[in-house]
């Protein structure tokens, strides 16, 4: 099998096993993995900090937000843009800031256009489906955070895991880039 199927059924396999965890469950590990950012050294010296909105079953960040929104810090959602395959980060105040955008997904509002200067972005909490042992990360295939990155290495990448343990691989290819760190419900690794 070539990297591209072994990626699908690794995706698949991946999805499957998210969409069965218990709501119970989704939560206690969106704590554990929230309480361990905010108390990161890597979030306490970010002032603007990238996030994404749970799509699918992935980690929650709500915590996440709402402790950098009383700690005084910008937080900064993604935008995709389909036509292009490219993705802005725009600055959340609310909440309510936020409407169903491209793939369904919450989006920052066309009405509040704050996008920001992306070399001005400090840390980015980056959703996947799974992450590896070299920092590798699994994604749903259109490779928005890839090309995002890829244009600004600057930022530090922390990938979100809802698994316990890394994968041994997730079939990179040239173009996927590395997180510097992945975050599961047990620990922070760096990579």
């Amino acid at each position: 099998m070539d990297s591209y199927s072994n990626k699908l059924t690794l995706r698949a396999e991946l999805l499957k096993k998210r969409m069965y965890r218990s709501e119970e469950e989704s939560r206690h590990m969106a704590q554990q993995i929230c309480a361990r950012i905010v108390h990161w050294i890597g979030y306490m010296n970010s002032d603007m900090i990238a996030v994404y909105a749970s799509f699918r079953n992935e980690v929650d960040m709500e915590q996440v937000v709402e402790n950098a929104w009383e700690d005084g810090k910008r937080v900064v959602f993604p935008k995709s843009y389909p036509e292009t395959k490219d993705m802005k980060f725009f600055e959340v105040r609310h909440g309510s800031e936020l409407r169903k955008g491209a793939y369904g997904i919450m989006e920052p509002a066309e009405e509040f256009d704050r996008e920001v200067d992306p070399q001005t972005i400090q840390l980015a909490l980056v959703p996947g489906v799974g992450f590896d042992q070299d920092g590798y990360r699994l994604g749903y295939g259109a490779g928005y955070y890839d090309r995002f990155f890829a244009k600004f290495p600057h930022i530090i990448r922390v990938g979100i895991s809802d698994s316990e343990h890394l994968l041994e691989t997730v079939y990179p290819e040239s173009h996927d880039c590395k997180m510097n760190y992945v975050c599961t419900f047990t620990k922070l690794f760096s990579l």
